[in-house]
């Protein structure tokens, strides 16, 4: 978790980027990986920095694409993931469903929106 910090750098290379994110999805994944609320809270944050990267590059693009999936898979469905987070999420990607441009990007975004809005009928 503490190679992360490349996240808050204010220009990050996507390619380290990209091999970081990786290294902590197959941790995640492989059941090595337990992350208490403040972790959570840093990688929320740490990612949506990088939401406010312009995607020029198909290395951005694929940054992107991980970005989401670590969101979908290890921030969400934690318990220590607060509303207030998921709204700022839905903000970061209201700019990826509003790009005329990248379809493939506003297409994951969608698909994204589901995990992260609250789920009716629970009692919420």
């Amino acid at each position: 978790l503490g190679e992360c910090k490349v996240f808050d750098m204010p220009d990050p290379n996507p390619n380290f980027c990209l091999a970081v994110i990786g290294r902590l999805l197959r941790l995640y994944q492989r059941g090595e990986l337990s992350l208490s609320r403040e972790e959570v809270t840093n990688l929320f944050f740490g990612l949506s920095r990088l939401f406010g990267a312009q995607i020029n590059t198909p290395c951005d693009a694929s940054l992107r694409r991980m970005i989401y999936w670590v969101v979908q898979d290890i921030v969400i469905p934690s318990e220590h993931c607060l509303p207030e987070e998921r709204m700022m999420l839905l903000c970061s990607l209201t700019k990826d469903m509003s790009d005329s441009y990248n379809l493939a990007l506003r297409a994951r975004a969608i698909r994204l929106l589901p995990h992260i809005m609250p789920q009716s009928g629970d009692g919420d």
